[in-house]
């Protein structure tokens, strides 16, 4: 502490602060006030600084994650639709009747209109993946697992089948719609999302099965479209936090994480997406911006503060060394200084008190020399009497001495 005060003082020492040096001297009063204060004003600031960083700081982390969830939500909603007309797309396909009309023609054994029928049904197939632009196959299967028409015809019936699972067609007989998770759609083929819906006569009769497999691409093409900042994106992740689909761009050890479920059908949640970006991007130039401008402020305001402070002390203590300054007057014997008013009522009363003390020891002091003259005054008559009354007793021994000589 003491090296510190030192150190003001030497600063202070130089020509724009030299009026402040006494104020900083040992043992004075303005060093007793300010050794707390000042101190005391420097903690303040930091604190104060330190809290706006923070407080700054987690407004726009708090604003980013927002933004985050906001974005995930958007993208999750986005998908839900996306996966939604793939359903209604699936319904919409399997209540064509061709493929009712295929199997009458067929049951019948016309083989021939059975097959333009077939035609009939690859070239719907076709428009209508044409149209949606997100198909990679359609085709219907039989009741006995044998695929009757397809966009992908140029595949093996046995590579084809093979995507399948035994029992998918006890699954879809009972009734019941087919929706497992991604896959490819034959050995070494794309990334799809197969759909598939039974198909029964109006006499409750199955009569197989259309398959839509939908390619992920489109999927990966939205979420390519999910800017966040220049380092972030999305992707989707099962619940036991396994990409599935997208790329997760951040690689970052710090990032801004915004997730939303996806509800691929009816009741069925299995997958989220998860919105990522670095915080870097986020936290590193502004808040570097923040806290050097912080710190500036900080700096500013602190040696403002401080100049006020000890401006403030400086003009409170003037008064003071003119009263010290005073005393020593009074003290030297110059009883005829008087104190001006000052502006602060308690030390203007304490002036007013040493100039009513000045002007008693002045007056008891002019009342002390006037006796003084009046002493000396009578002291010096006292004298003359004294030496008038000698020389008179003197004098008649002078004559009485010389009478006989005369009358001789």
């Amino acid at each position: 502490m003491k090296a510190w005060w030192a150190f003001v003082v030497q600063k202070l020492a130089a020509p724009p602060f030299r009026g402040w040096a006494p104020l900083f001297r040992s043992r004075t009063l303005s060093r007793r006030l300010l050794a707390p204060v000042i101190p005391g004003v420097i903690i303040v600031t930091f604190l104060f600084g330190s809290a706006s960083y923070l407080l700054v700081r987690h407004q726009i982390v708090r604003s980013v994650r927002q933004v985050m969830a906001a974005e995930a939500q958007n993208t999750a909603r986005t998908l839900e639709g996306f996966f939604q007309q793939r359903l209604n797309d699936l319904d919409s396909v399997s209540e064509t009747t061709l493929i009712a009309d295929y199997n009458k023609n067929r049951g019948f054994g016309l083989g021939q209109e059975a097959a333009v029928y077939r035609r009939e049904l690859e070239k719907y197939f076709k428009n209508f993946a044409q149209r949606a632009k997100v198909y990679y196959d359609i085709s219907y299967v039989s009741a006995d697992g044998q695929r009757v028409c397809s966009l992908r015809s140029a595949i093996a019936p046995e590579r084809y089948k093979a995507s399948f699972p035994l029992e998918f067609i006890d699954h879809l007989r009972k009734g019941k719609k087919y929706d497992p998770p991604l896959q490819q759609a034959v050995e070494g083929g794309p990334l799809v999302k197969r759909y598939a819906k039974p198909v029964f006569d109006e006499t409750g009769v199955f009569l197989g099965a259309i398959v839509t497999d939908c390619d992920m691409a489109a999927v990966e093409d939205i979420l390519r479209g999910v800017q966040v900042g220049v380092g972030g994106g999305a992707f989707v992740e099962d619940f036991d936090g396994k990409r599935v689909l997208g790329l997760e761009r951040s690689k970052a050890n710090s990032i801004f994480r915004g997730e939303m479920l996806i509800r691929e059908s009816d009741g069925l949640w299995r997958w989220r997406v998860v919105v990522t970006a670095p915080a870097r991007e986020y936290l590193g130039r502004p808040l570097r911006n923040i806290l050097l401008l912080t710190v500036l402020i900080s700096i500013v305001g602190t040696l403002g503060l401080v100049g006020f402070i000890v401006h403030r002390v400086s003009d409170l203590m003037e008064p003071i060394h003119s009263m010290v300054e005073g005393t020593k007057r009074f003290a030297s014997g110059d009883l005829t200084f008087r104190f001006p008013s000052f502006k602060s009522r308690e030390l203007d009363v304490l002036a007013a008190s040493f100039n009513r003390m000045a002007e008693t020891l002045e007056a008891r002091n002019r009342e002390l020399e006037q006796r003084l003259r009046q002493v000396t005054a009578l002291r010096d008559m006292e004298e003359a009497v004294i030496q008038r009354q000698e020389e008179e007793t003197e004098s008649p021994h002078l004559f009485g001495g010389g009478g006989p000589g005369v009358l001789f």
